[in-house]
């Protein structure tokens, strides 16, 4: 065996994140529809903007950069966690969701701060309905569980993090998770890579570093002399300036390189 751990990226790597997070905002503008008549798509346009510029215009916006948490994940999170900033995220976020669905609403010509109130339970609700992976994330993960450790690398907040892995069923099959908002560094710093090392108590040859992004799993983990596989089911053209050691269409491909 190759590798005595596989170090594995979740969000649209394992879990299904940005069509789930477009699902549950397209299933609430759509219910948005029937309580109101206000046109879904464009509330749905509308709100994606607002989000946003909510988001990154907030003072906690450098901390939510750094660690890796998205607009879209604030429309649903608790964010519990006891890093000052996490707490201060927990506490602005239902703010933050009322304001997005109102302002967003108000944009459309819709005055109902009740309604407002209405579509961010919707949301939340029919947002946690679409936990899933993709169809070679179990068969992968079978099969490496029996030969090596099994890690989550993870940018965003921890308790959010871990609602999709026991929404999807997967947190079973991993030894270790290092999530960013739980320690205060967010990929592609080389720091998050290697305290998930010193965690495994392994040296940067012994294990492998799978993701989607580029930027941050495969930079990240480059610069922390990992071996690295980038995941490109899209078969998107790769830039030059980060070059992963192996590159996959599925899952199923990494049981060869392991």
């Amino acid at each position: 065996m190759k590798y005595k751990a596989v170090m594995f990226d979740l969000d649209d790597t394992l879990v299904v994140e940005n069509e789930a997070a477009k699902q549950a905002f397209s299933q609430t503008c759509s219910e948005a529809q029937n309580l109101c008549g206000v046109d879904p798509l464009l509330l749905f346009q509308t709100l994606i903007e607002t989000c946003r510029n909510l988001w990154e215009t907030s003072a906690l916006w450098p901390y939510l950069k750094n660690i890796g948490i998205s607009d879209w994940e604030g429309m649903w999170g608790v964010f519990k966690g006891e890093h000052e900033n996490m707490k201060r995220l927990h506490s602005w976020a239902p703010k933050y969701r009322f304001q997005s669905w109102n302002l967003s609403l108000e944009k459309c010509g819709i005055k109902d701060e009740s309604l407002a109130k209405r579509l961010d339970q919707i949301h939340q609700q029919e947002r946690r309905k679409l936990h899933r992976v993709f169809p070679d994330v179990i068969p992968c993960l079978e099969i490496l569980k029996k030969s090596c450790r099994l890690c989550i690398l993870s940018n965003g907040a921890p308790d959010l993090q871990r609602e999709k892995m026991s929404g999807a069923k997967i947190d079973r099959f991993f030894n270790t998770l290092v999530i960013s908002g739980g320690i205060g560094i967010g990929k592609p710093n080389p720091e998050i890579f290697r305290f998930a090392l010193h965690k495994m108590n392994l040296s940067s040859s012994e294990s492998l570093m799978v993701g989607d992004n580029l930027k941050t799993d495969i930079l990240g983990a480059n610069n922390a002399g990992i071996p690295t596989v980038w995941l490109n089911r899209e078969e998107q053209d790769r830039d030059d300036a980060f070059i992963p050691t192996y590159e996959i269409k599925t899952l199923e491909e990494i049981t060869r390189i392991v």
